[in-house]
């Protein structure tokens, strides 16, 4: 479930909307584009009627292609009366096969897009929804765009002497792909508003339960060297750490005992170590030449 404010669910609810309309769009100019008998038009432009034609375009020299229907304008350079009819059961052109499957199946995935929508929109909504509203638009745009596979077929324009034309038809097709294409990205930038049957009933209620404490826990090492801890650091009035008061160098007992025993030092090594607040800390290990050694550890605060 998304946590709205009321601004958002209604930018959401205009979005949504949106898709509905231009999606019903989108499966209008689907249905009519596959109904229509203007998919493509196509002229001879030679003498004599292209003879690779099938049927029904034996000896035609104009014609209208559509996915389901065709119309014939002339038969051998004669006029015909024009007459948008369905093809016959003889007609074998694969690519209109293909074409009337994907343009059945385009408005039908849009539909269940649709039916997804207001689903996610009034009833309730969840991650699934969102997605699988999205995913059946993205493919009803693909199918849609599947029906100029009419172009393909090489008896048409691309081995025949015809000047081949986008009929009315073709242009409401590619209208329609790209509604359900705007459908898919409306439904992904808009924001998602909270279902209506929730929302119409108290949206101050609805928003207050989705309010989730956030407890955060920060675990802090303690560095035990020299016996600081970061619990040593006192809280000044402002909130600001105060640091740590560190020895004078040169009164500690370190100092005294290298001033007594200065010949028995083997050598003295600086350790430097930093810590996420930005203070750091200096350990001056003296080690003798007996084997024994002595620490002094010195803090300094942030940018020191």
């Amino acid at each position: 479930m998304v946590f709205c404010d009321d601004g958002s669910n209604r930018v959401g609810f205009f979005g949504r909307f949106l898709v509905l309309c231009v999606a019903a769009l989108g499966i209008i100019l689907s249905m009519t584009s596959a109904s229509g008998c203007s998919f493509l038009h196509f002229k001879n432009n030679v003498a004599n009627p292209y003879k690779g034609l099938g049927e029904p375009f034996e000896s035609v020299t104009e014609a209208y292609v559509g996915i389901f229907n065709y119309e014939v304008v002339e038969v051998s350079y004669n006029s015909v009366p024009e007459k948008c009819e369905s093809y016959p059961s003889g007609a074998s052109y694969e690519v209109l096969v293909a074409a009337k499957i994907v343009s059945v199946a385009a408005p039908v995935f849009a539909a269940i897009g649709v039916l997804i929508t207001i689903f996610d929109t009034c009833i309730g909504h969840n991650i699934g929804c969102f997605i699988g509203s999205a995913f059946m638009f993205l493919i009803a745009c693909g199918l849609q765009g599947c029906t100029f596979v009419v172009y393909a077929e090489p008896t048409f324009c691309f081995e025949a002497p015809h000047n081949c034309t986008v009929g009315s038809a073709g242009v409401q097709s590619a209208f329609a792909c790209i509604f359900y294409w705007i459908c898919c990205t409306l439904i992904c930038c808009f924001p998602r508003p909270d279902p209506y049957r929730e929302y119409r009933k108290n949206p101050e209620e609805l928003r207050e339960s989705r309010v989730k404490e956030v407890k955060r826990t920060v675990t802090v090492e303690p560095d035990v060297q020299g016996g600081f801890t970061p619990e040593k650091l006192e809280e000044g009035q402002n909130g600001k750490r105060k640091r740590k008061p560190r020895n004078k160098r040169g009164s500690n007992g370190v100092s005294s005992e290298l001033g007594s025993n200065r010949d028995n030092v083997d050598r003295v090594e600086l350790n430097e170590k930093k810590f996420p607040d930005g203070s750091r800390q200096v350990d001056e290990v003296t080690f003798f030449k007996d084997g024994t050694r002595s620490v002094n550890t010195t803090r300094y605060g942030p940018g020191e």
